[in-house]
């Protein structure tokens, strides 16, 4: 995406780390595969972001890598 979709500017600051709170530390969903295969344990796989510097719009959200098994709610 090059332009803002709300005010069409192409000025966009991209692959903006989520960050929390200090106790959180940065936003992510869990996931149960990493580059080894399966695991019993829960990865971090970060949510990155791409912000409008003009009118201030989160224009994209997305992970790195979206090739992961993601844990859900039940």
């Amino acid at each position: 995406m090059d332009k803002c979709i709300y005010c069409q500017s192409s000025n966009l600051d991209k692959g903006l780390k989520m960050r929390g709170s200090k106790d959180i530390g940065h936003l992510h969903f869990e996931c149960t595969e990493g580059s080894g295969g399966l695991s019993m344990f829960a990865k971090p796989e970060e949510i990155l972001a791409d912000l409008c510097k003009d009118c201030g719009s989160i224009t994209r959200m997305y992970v790195k890598n979206a090739n992961h098994t993601f844990l859900k709610d039940k």
